[in-house]
């Protein structure tokens, strides 16, 4: 997007996961920018997850409103799963005219907000995770961003990893990763947050999906 340099991935610890993120190109300054976590693995956690894709695509398209499009994708999981099943989702819409970010986190993990004077602030408003009642309400935010700024959206598996002493990766090692590395774009960002996540793991198994996106403004 013009202004900003954006990009994600997504790493499943199965040979399909439920995690997911998604660009959603709203018109020619807006994207929206989405990353779901839903419970369980496998099989039917990407087949929920695809649903709730496609939901959030298609009230996100007919609806400038996010905190609207998280609840319909809140009513939507609640009615089409058991009682167990639930989803963390952040979702938020780039202007790259106004360079604001607005945003609703669902229950998601904070993401990590890194500004000029480089200091961290968490991205929190929002409200229940999806799926759980059949209404919540939910509260939107924004942020303004300027040239430099980082946004890191991630996935438990991320902060959750674990090495073979069952030592945690943990947010602090993420906040420094960020911090030492705010000169790099969004792309070797995200790698090296990747390999140093691996580098941790050691030889210990990826137990769960690893998720993320990052928005730098340029």
């Amino acid at each position: 997007m013009r202004g900003f340099d954006v990009c994600g991935v997504s790493y499943a610890a199965k040979d399909v996961g439920g995690d997911y993120f998604d660009f959603i190109e709203l018109n020619d300054h807006q994207c929206g920018i989405a990353l779901g976590d839903v419970s369980g693995k496998g099989v039917p956690a990407a087949l929920l997850m695809s649903n709730i894709q496609a939901t959030l695509r298609n009230q996100a398209m007919v609806s400038s409103s996010i905190t609207d499009c998280i609840k319909n994708a809140n009513h939507f999981l609640y009615l089409n799963t058991e009682s167990n099943k639930f989803a963390t989702l952040f979702y938020g819409i780039l202007d790259c005219d106004k360079k604001t970010f607005r945003f609703v986190n669902a229950g998601h993990n904070f993401p990590y907000y890194f500004d000029q004077s480089e200091q961290f602030h968490t991205l929190e408003k929002g409200g229940l995770v999806l799926g759980m009642l059949p209404e919540c309400p939910y509260e939107e935010d924004a942020i303004s961003m300027q040239p430099g700024e980082i946004v890191v959206i991630y996935s438990d598996g991320v902060t959750e990893a674990e090495n073979l002493l069952e030592d945690q990766f943990g947010e602090d090692r993420l906040m420094r990763l960020i911090s030492e590395n705010k000169d790099l774009s969004s792309n070797e960002l995200m790698k090296k947050i990747y390999a140093d996540v691996k580098k941790f793991e050691g030889n210990k198994d990826q137990e769960d999906d690893i998720t993320l996106v990052i928005i730098k403004a340029i």
